[in-house]
């Protein structure tokens, strides 16, 4: 966790380390789970209570296990928690999402997966173990959910765009949610599992969006791969997709039919943490060869200085 190797004193035991990531997902997944009550609810006021207390239960856990001042989360709660007592949810939701930066910058910057998502596999998984709660692709509710403490929303519907990422599902599915049956899946897949549920799920929105792919759509894309690697695809929600997509100069409007590329085809080929470590290590050893290169050189003149000198004297 890049965040402890900053902060800590001393080395800290592997249960120490398991507290803090622990505290950390809870954190991120009960502040991701507030921005969800303002994009899904009409009246958010009682989710939001609910979910901002849980996130700063977690901040409080979150101190106690790193010790760090410098990582203190708990006054942006407090202050998106006074916000909401006067009902500004505009100032509710610009604290949260500032905190939700702050989580992504200070501890889960890599947060991304290792190797390509694999949709199919999501799809499986789903299907075994999420649907009868979650309900199928169509936003047909799940053959559990009568059952359930909390129904679960569509996973299709239109507010999913503006707060979902590939990342806030990854850490619920990670955590769970509090409150709720869903319970930590971190015993039930491993990590590529867990990012391909994650992927999967992001993308069903975009599932059953228009329009075909052209050439003219896959040639932009190869020509700004930096732009959208697995690591920005993992922590942007479809709206985030949008702007930068319109930064860029793409001009599409909503852009539907870059979506669901973006959330689909481009999975395969977009950069992932290991070609950025490669790439890396290249530069290094390419550095490298170039230093030793330049020593065998000046060895070599030098080497041949001395024995023209050495001619010349005889």
């Amino acid at each position: 966790m890049g965040a402890l190797s900053q902060v800590a004193q001393a080395r800290p035991t592997p249960s120490e380390k398991a507290a803090a990531r622990s505290a950390f997902w809870g954190l991120f997944a009960s502040n991701y789970l507030a921005l969800l009550c303002i994009d899904s609810l009409t009246e958010p006021q009682s989710c939001l209570e609910t979910r901002i207390k849980q996130a700063t239960d977690h901040a409080s856990a979150v101190r106690k296990a790193v010790g760090a001042g410098e990582l203190a989360f708990t006054p942006s709660l407090e202050a998106a928690k006074n916000s909401l007592q006067s009902g500004d949810l505009l100032t509710v939701e610009s604290f949260l999402v500032e905190l939700e930066s702050r989580l992504i910058e200070q501890f889960a910057s890599t947060a991304a997966p290792a190797i390509t998502p694999s949709l199919s596999i999501g799809r499986d998984k789903y299907a075994e173990y999420c649907q009868a709660c979650h309900g199928d692709l169509r936003g047909a509710p799940g053959a559990l959910e009568e059952k359930l403490k909390q129904k679960p929303q569509a996973l299709n519907a239109s507010w999913r765009k503006e707060s979902q990422t590939p990342l806030g599902i990854y850490a619920l599915l990670i955590h769970g949610v509090e409150g709720s049956e869903m319970l930590p899946m971190v015993e039930t897949f491993d990590a590529d599992e867990l990012w391909s549920i994650a992927f999967f799920v992001a993308s069903i929105p975009t599932a059953g969006r228009p329009g075909v792919i052209t050439e003219e759509i896959s040639t932009w894309f190869d020509e700004h791969t930096d732009e959208f690697s697995l690591i920005m695809l993992a922590q942007s929600s479809d709206d985030a997709l949008i702007s930068r997509l319109h930064g860029l100069g793409r001009n599409c409007g909503t852009c539907l039919t870059e979506l669901s590329y973006l959330r689909r085809d481009w999975l395969s080929r977009a950069n992932r943490l290991g070609d950025y470590a490669k790439d890396e290590r290249q530069a290094k050893e390419a550095r490298g060869l170039g230093i030793l290169i330049t020593l065998i050189a000046l060895t070599s003149i030098g080497f041949g200085f001395v024995l023209r000198r050495r001619a010349r004297l005889k």
